[in-house]
């Protein structure tokens, strides 16, 4: 699956749309973005059950504040349409490999009862 463009128009539909995304938050300007993006992009070569998106954060700039990315290059995973994982640095093809299989192993109706809990929320039931 090709990696997708990220925009502020399209940011909530991709989140939404459920399973994995995982977005590369760029810059032109960024010598290490440009260093990561192949890594990234054989990433995404490997696991085509997922998506993945580039955010150009100097095109994005109104995404990217409302982010919060503040360092470049910075992973942001979504599962579900929750934020999951967003860390600055350059990762290896290991590391990118060790932070989908954390999502993919993850249940989510137990995070989302956690997430509620911690809201103060009462947990979702799960149908049996």
């Amino acid at each position: 699956m090709p990696v997708l463009e990220m925009t502020k128009e399209n940011h909530h539909d991709m989140v939404a749309a459920g399973g994995i995304l995982l977005v590369d938050c760029w810059a032109p300007w960024c010598a290490t973005c440009g260093q990561s993006m192949p890594v990234f992009e054989a990433c995404a070569a490997r696991y085509t059950q997922h998506r993945f998106a580039k955010l150009d954060t100097e095109a994005q700039a109104e995404l990217r504040d409302a982010m919060g990315i503040e360092h470049l290059p910075t992973v942001v995973l979504y599962r579900d349409g929750l934020l999951l994982f967003g860390q600055a640095g350059s990762f290896s093809a290991e590391r990118l490999d060790d932070i989908i299989s954390q999502a993919e192993g993850l249940d989510m109706d137990v995070v989302r009862a956690q997430i509620a809990t911690d809201r103060g929320e009462t947990p979702p039931r799960t149908p049996k």
